[in-house]
């Protein structure tokens, strides 16, 4: 069972997840490749002979130093590639499912019940910034040391500018779930959610302006190659595009039903999205058809 993946460069990546062992008990999992993915060799396999470990979220800063994270507090990190792998004993009450570091000192995870934590030591030690009182947080970014958002549950979009110690809610009537946040730089970025929800800023959050979608479709993913040119994916196999910076948007046909989860693009051109079902999409010529690809599993 693979949950996250991390590249740092075209040939060089990492993979986590668990592995079954007699087909029952999972074993956490840690693969990397050299060779942009030809070939995948296995850095770690278990936990100090702990079973039923699993792995959830992986990052790097570079090609030595990088973070891993999964259930039962486990947290373990590295400064050369993963050939050796520290782990630290968090005495965390919940699980972290997603890593953002700055520096090989100072970054944030993202726990299971939807918490955020801060660390200033590597891993060693982690301080609760956000306590998942007005909401559960489903993603979260930063774009700096100091300039972070987060969206969740109930429509909850909140920013930080002191690096995580102040929380603010800037969300302003909206109900919806928030669940995907994308960045182009520290002044625009773009928020997606339930009942059509876009919303999209231009001074790094501090004002969200809701975009007119005449539908009333789930959107999960969003992402953008530049200020003007994004696309948003959705339930029902759902695609929208936008060359205006939201100005206007317009339905690509994706010749699928099934649920899209996640959008991203290399350039205008070229992107992919994944979904229900085992879905694969991609186009080369910027959305205007697109190619169902063959993965071999549902």
């Amino acid at each position: 069972v693979l949950t996250d993946i991390y590249f740092v460069n075209p040939d060089t990546g990492w993979i986590v997840g668990s592995q079954y062992v007699n087909n029952a008990l999972d074993s956490a999992l840690i693969l990397k490749t050299d060779d942009g993915g030809l070939d995948w060799t296995t850095q770690f396999k278990g936990i100090a002979g702990e079973i039923g470990t699993s792995f959830n979220s992986v990052y790097f800063i570079n090609e030595l130093s990088g973070f891993v994270a999964g259930i039962w507090s486990s947290f373990l990190k590295t400064t050369n590639g993963g050939t050796d792998w520290i782990q630290y004993d968090t005495n965390l009450l919940s699980s972290l499912k997603s890593l953002n570091f700055i520096n090989l000192y100072v970054g944030w995870g993202l726990t299971n019940d939807g918490k955020i934590l801060k660390t200033l030591d590597g891993g060693e030690t982690w301080v609760q910034q956000y306590s998942g009182d007005l909401g559960k947080i489903n993603a979260f970014d930063f774009s700096d040391g100091n300039n972070g958002w987060a969206v969740g549950e109930n429509g909850i979009l909140l920013k930080t500018t002191d690096g995580g110690n102040n929380w603010v809610n800037i969300r302003k009537g909206l109900v919806e779930q928030l669940k995907s946040l994308n960045f182009i730089n520290g002044n625009n970025a773009w928020v997606v959610g339930g009942n059509s929800t876009i919303l999209n800023t231009i001074n790094g959050g501090n004002e969200w302006n809701y975009q007119n979608i005449d539908t009333t479709v789930n959107l999960n993913s969003a992402h953008f190659t530049s200020e003007n040119n994004g696309w948003v994916a959705g339930e029902n196999g759902f695609i929208l595009h936008t060359s205006n910076g939201g100005t206007s948007w317009n339905q690509q046909l994706s010749q699928t039903t099934s649920d899209l989860r996640s959008v991203y693009f290399i350039n205008d051109q070229s992107g992919w999205i994944a979904g229900e079902n085992g879905i694969v999409l991609n186009t080369t010529n910027g959305g205007a058809s697109w190619t169902t690809k063959q993965v071999g599993w549902t």
